[in-house]
């Protein structure tokens, strides 16, 4: 079996031009082309492929709509890749239908909850809260989180805002984006395919234990890098998927 093509879904909040270097830097090694998914309302994916107003009918963020949105770009021979909420979503993807392969970035099998492996519930919460009052401050804030725990979180800070600071998605996207964030359990979602993890030993938004979780499924690979929540910025983890692709698929040329 050879992999024909990379899919991408960002983070949270439309951080899906952080994942460009590193998709790119990978579809480039693997020799296939990449394309990002496109998440209802969040223009940062503005020049990409987005679903229709019938696929997403009344409630565009849930999973049956997004689904659907995005089924004509993917097949069996498709690698899905997602960072954070994207992660979770490639996850829940590839147990929907068949796909070649799921690799996760900064990802948790659910999110918020009382385990130790989960961003506590109260904490969730009141960042939800913060976020109906001050949209704005509370996105800040949460790149601050994300930087938390690099090596150099000011310039690491920099990058970030250098990918997104032109785009604006939607307050109600943003806010329905986050619901799902709090309520996806993987738990016992299964794909039925090779998956790698990758956790970073000092994110401040998944903890790194949460790697002993994913390291339970079936299919499962997992790898802890240094650094912060920002993984698809650090120079490691590109060479870390490509050298877990090749044992999975070969040079794939």
């Amino acid at each position: 079996m050879t992999v024909n093509k990379l899919v991408v879904l960002g983070g949270w909040s439309g951080l899906s031009r952080v994942m460009l270097p590193c998709a790119n830097a990978l579809a480039q090694t693997l020799n296939i082309p990449m394309q990002v998914l496109r998440y209802p309302g969040y223009e940062d994916a503005e020049n990409f492929p987005v679903p229709s107003d019938e696929a997403q009918g009344n409630a565009p963020w849930a999973l049956e709509s997004l689904f659907s949105g995005w089924e004509h770009q993917i097949d069996e021979q498709t690698l899905v890749m997602g960072w954070s909420l994207g992660g979770m979503l490639a996850v829940a993807l590839a147990a929907h239908r068949s796909v070649a392969g799921v690799i996760t970035l900064g990802s948790n099998r659910q999110f918020q909850g009382g385990e130790p492996w989960q961003m506590p519930a109260a904490a969730f919460q009141s960042f939800s809260k913060q976020f109906q009052r001050q949209p704005a401050k509370t996105l800040d804030r949460f790149i601050d989180l994300a930087v938390s725990g690099d090596p150099v979180p000011a310039a690491m800070r920099e990058q970030v805002v250098a990918h997104t600071q032109r785009f604006h998605p939607q307050f109600q996207s943003l806010a329905d984006s986050l619901a799902l964030l709090g309520s996806l359990d993987l738990q016992n979602v299964l794909p039925n395919c090779p998956q790698l993890h990758v956790l970073a030993e000092h994110d401040a938004l998944v903890p790194v234990v949460a790697a002993q979780e994913w390291a339970k499924r079936p299919h499962t690979q997992v790898q802890v890098l240094a650094g912060s929540h920002c993984l698809p910025l650090s120079p490691e983890v590109a060479p870390v998927i490509a050298a877990w692709c090749r044992k999975q698929w070969g040079d794939n040329r």
